[in-house]
């Protein structure tokens, strides 16, 4: 879901996901012998259906301001949004998530209807607050990003535009997953770089970026300092990111070093495995300057062991998104916000050939 809106040329391979960096293995697979990565049923996913439905609506809204003097989109958008909500969350379904109306999934539903509302009335706060203007949804941009990256094509989210006239980018996940913060934290924000990248190259100086996480009402970002509500909930969420490291730069060198590797017929797989045998880590080691693709493990910090020593670096597992088991009682009882996670990681290889867990 989250590749499927950024992809570049990879010379004579097809479109290369800029994810495929770290599992070279799942390109192949899907890419190259072209074996489907997904089944029907996830693919009609209530999870997947209801960030569906989310941008839908969001880009609904957005496009029925979009003529308005600059000053007055953000409080017509509250007004749509108190006066017209039941009706243009039904359009947004009808377009984008029917699977919703279904008897069986009516709790779903209507958990997603609260939680739906009060997430975008939390969006438009931040908006307020940081003074922006919406721009558009769904914006799709398509300039080369130099001789590595090439053709590039990005739909992005949300572009808003601040008091400077400088560009916004959110990018919005129905998730309640750590992983995007950790993607900030750990220098490997990728989708937001080349976001970011695409509307330089465009000709636009961008001020922020951030992943807006719908169920968490938060937005996740290393450009803004943390930001409270009335009620002292985090509604923006400072991250701070490597300040030292080019991303950029960094999956240029990532990139040419996995299409030779294909180009010699080399598919890395290796999930779990120690990076130190993997000869991608190797490269890294020697100096080139790629994206890091290990996962740290370490003792726990104690205060007589405040720094403890790395214990392993292990390639770091894809991961699919899978319901909870839970009784027919409990759902049917759950409430939306005591339960934060209605959903759980499971990390996985390659699901078609390797077996999808639980």
């Amino acid at each position: 879901e989250d590749s499927a809106c950024y992809y570049f040329d990879a010379s004579g391979f097809g479109r290369l996901y800029v994810d495929d960096v770290f599992y070279p293995f799942d390109y192949t697979v899907q890419y190259i012998a072209r074996l489907s990565k997904l089944s029907q049923k996830e693919l009609g996913s209530i999870q997947k259906i209801t960030g569906l439905v989310a941008h839908s609506f969001i880009e609904g809204l957005v496009n029925s301001v979009s003529d308005l003097e600059k000053e007055d989109r953000v409080n017509k958008m509250e007004e749509l949004l108190r006066e017209e909500y039941d009706k243009r969350l039904e359009k947004a379904i009808v377009t984008t998530g029917l699977p919703l109306m279904l008897k069986e999934n009516e709790v779903d539903y209507n958990n997603f209807k609260f939680q739906l509302k009060k997430s975008i009335e939390v969006l438009l706060y931040i908006i307020k607050q940081k003074k922006l203007v919406p721009v558009g949804c769904e914006m799709k941009y398509e300039k080369p990003l130099g001789e590595v990256i090439n053709d590039f094509n990005a739909r992005i989210d949300m572009v808003l535009e601040d008091t400077n006239e400088k560009a916004v980018i959110f990018d919005f996940k129905w998730s309640y997953s750590k992983s995007y913060g950790e993607k900030i934290k750990d220098g490997k924000a990728i989708q937001l770089e080349l976001y970011r990248r695409e509307l330089i190259a465009q000709g636009k100086k961008v001020s922020a970026v951030g992943y807006y996480l719908f169920p968490k009402c938060v937005l996740e970002t290393s450009d803004y300092e943390t930001l409270k509500d009335a009620d002292g909930k985090i509604v923006i969420n400072h991250i701070d990111s490597p300040q030292d490291s080019d991303i950029f730069k960094q999956i240029e060198k990532s990139i040419t070093q996995r299409r030779k590797e294909l180009q010699e017929g080399n598919i890395e797989e290796g999930e779990g495995m120690d990076v130190k045998d993997l000869p991608y880590f190797q490269k890294l080691i020697e100096g080139e300057n790629m994206l890091w693709i290990g996962k740290v493990t370490k003792d726990k910090v104690t205060k007589k062991n405040p720094d403890p020593p790395i214990k392993s670096i292990t390639k770091e597992s894809n991961k699919v998104f899978t319901n909870k088991q839970v009784s027919r009682f409990q759902k049917a009882y759950n409430n939306f916000d005591s339960n934060k996670s209605p959903l759980e990681e499971t990390p996985t290889t390659y699901p078609l050939l390797k077996g999808r867990l639980k």
